[in-house]
């Protein structure tokens, strides 16, 4: 991880949500693990909005509190959050506050560089 900090001018966590025994947590330690590698350097978490398991219908959604806690978590560990959807057409519009919310809130968070 030295060599790819070292060598990366940006990095991504591509573990977009939990499946089977997954902790809630997950997502904040990708956070905590890539912020130790990249130092200053931008960290960026994609989480998807669709289930991660084995048998699923790719365009069913996961609950907006499981949504919530994998992305906010993530954003609360410092990855910009990178959100996924599979396929061009909603049929399950759930999720979309909960994106929208939680996108938000990285926004308001960020630090905007001095002029």
């Amino acid at each position: 991880m030295k060599i790819v900090g070292d060598k990366a001018s940006i990095l991504f966590a591509d573990r977009q949500a939990r499946s089977g025994l997954t902790a809630p947590w997950a997502n904040g330690k990708n956070g905590k693990e890539y912020r130790a590698t990249m130092g200053r350097k931008p960290i960026g978490g994609i989480f998807s909005v669709g289930t991660e398991e084995p048998y699923r219908w790719k365009d069913s959604v996961q609950s907006g509190p499981e949504i919530r806690l994998w992305a906010l978590d993530g954003i609360a560990n410092d990855l910009r959050p990178w959100f996924t959807k599979f396929g061009g057409t909603l049929y399950d519009k759930r999720w979309l506050p909960v994106v929208e919310e939680s996108v938000r809130l990285a926004l308001s968070q960020r630090e905007v560089p001095a002029q």
